[in-house]
């Protein structure tokens, strides 16, 4: 993991998040049915 450029690890973390974030909403819309 630390030979990773530290590019590809921000996008990487960024992708992460951006998967969260969606994993959260499609969760809300789940229980608000």
């Amino acid at each position: 993991m630390t030979l990773l450029p530290y590019k590809y690890f921000s996008n990487n973390f960024s992708i992460n998040i951006f998967i969260k974030i969606f994993l959260i909403l499609i969760r809300g819309i789940y229980y608000n049915i």
